[in-house]
């Protein structure tokens, strides 16, 4: 009967609220998986980059003759043209023999093993900001004479281009404080640099490494609700964490309408069924 659809259809209202909530979440964790992947596509494209580079003439005789001339011209074309924020070579004692950006990456986990002949990446931490780093060793016959370097960091502006193609936000951490966020206009500055010191959080993503869904999040004013995954260097040690976070009045926002509409089409089927009765 009408009644009866009526009473079905208020009663769906109040699971409406649940089910979109939980869609949200498999949409967050399908997301993540998703840059993951694209991710690690980035980074396998920067390794076939970072070969190509250290087999060719320029980069062997600056190894060899210490002639930079034409390497330098080749290496400010690949960061500009790879968009990366960094492209290095060194010696395998550490010591820098071409270089377009400062600081040094010696620590960083992928030089340590580039050194020991691996072509390999993983996130690093470069300038306070988190990069994907990929390394290659530089060789002259079989020995391995040098490492070549090649970074992009994972910015706010990076993460902005990102969000144009998922409905959420974007965060990223070094270790258990905000370094760069895909928010817009003000709220960069203001979620840059805040700590989540959420002891499940700190336990679950960044010492085991694990996913970890979360609620009602407060960070600078506002609720947010997402999932959070590690970031980890080429060994496998989690540094830092992405998130892919909404805030919680925007969930609030959709569940509305959609209550909105099954409460209306609640109290239409009722008023039908009353009819007959009225008449």
């Amino acid at each position: 009967t009408i009644f009866a659809f009526a009473v079905a259809t208020i009663g769906f209202a109040f699971t409406t609220a649940g089910n979109i909530r939980e869609r949200f979440v498999v949409s967050q964790k399908t997301t993540l998986e998703l840059l993951r992947y694209s991710e690690e596509r980035r980074a396998q494209e920067m390794i076939l980059r970072a070969k190509d580079l250290v087999v060719r003439t320029s980069i062997t005789d600056l190894y060899e003759n210490g002639v930079g001339e034409q390497a330098n011209k080749e290496i400010g074309e690949l960061q500009k043209n790879g968009g990366l924020s960094g492209v290095r070579l060194f010696g395998i004692e550490g010591k820098t023999v071409l270089s377009l950006s400062d600081g040094t990456v010696v620590d960083w986990a992928v030089f340590g093993r580039a050194v020991k002949g691996e072509s390999v990446w993983g996130y690093e931490l470069e300038s306070g900001v988190m990069s994907l780093a990929v390394a290659v060793p530089v060789k002259s016959g079989e020995k391995v004479v040098g490492v070549a370097v090649l970074s992009k960091k994972i910015d706010s502006n990076f993460l902005q281009e990102m969000t144009g193609k998922i409905k959420s936000n974007l965060w990223v951490y070094k270790q258990n404080q905000i370094v760069s966020s895909s928010d817009n206009g003000e709220r960069v500055a203001l979620l840059s640099g805040l700590t989540d010191n959420n002891t499940v959080f700190e336990k679950q993503v960044i010492t085991e490494g694990k996913d970890l869904v979360r609620s009602e999040v407060r960070m600078s004013g506002e609720y947010y609700m997402g999932v959070w995954g590690a970031l980890k260097n080429t060994n496998g040690t989690p540094i830092g964490s992405l998130a892919v976070v909404t805030r919680v009045d925007e969930l609030w926002q959709i569940v509305q309408i959609a209550l909105n509409r099954d409460y209306q089409l609640a109290v239409l089927s009722l008023v039908l069924s009353l009819l007959p009765a009225v008449m």
